[in-house]
């Protein structure tokens, strides 16, 4: 990915495809979704995307391990982050 760009809602940034070409895509990010077109090489193209919940053992301990992957997210509890804290 090249350049990625966010302003607002608005969504664009440049990628290449499974054949190596440039393509350039432009969307709206819409809650837990984005949606737009991207133009290359070949037939302009619809694309989506949706924000995925990650999936965690069940293990406190490991819970725990994973946390700074999480932070971004937003999974975190404040009661999560005080069990953790407390180890």
């Amino acid at each position: 990915m090249i350049g990625l760009n966010l302003r607002g809602t608005e969504i664009w940034f440049t990628a290449f495809d499974r054949d190596g070409s440039v393509r350039h895509f432009r969307g709206a990010v819409q809650g837990a979704r984005m949606t737009g077109d991207s133009e290359g090489e070949g037939t302009p193209l619809r694309w989506s995307a949706r924000r995925v919940q990650p999936k965690v053992s069940a293990s406190p301990d490991s819970q725990c391990a994973a946390a700074p992957r999480l932070w971004n997210r937003r999974t975190l509890t404040p009661r999560f982050i005080a069990a953790c804290s407390a180890k």
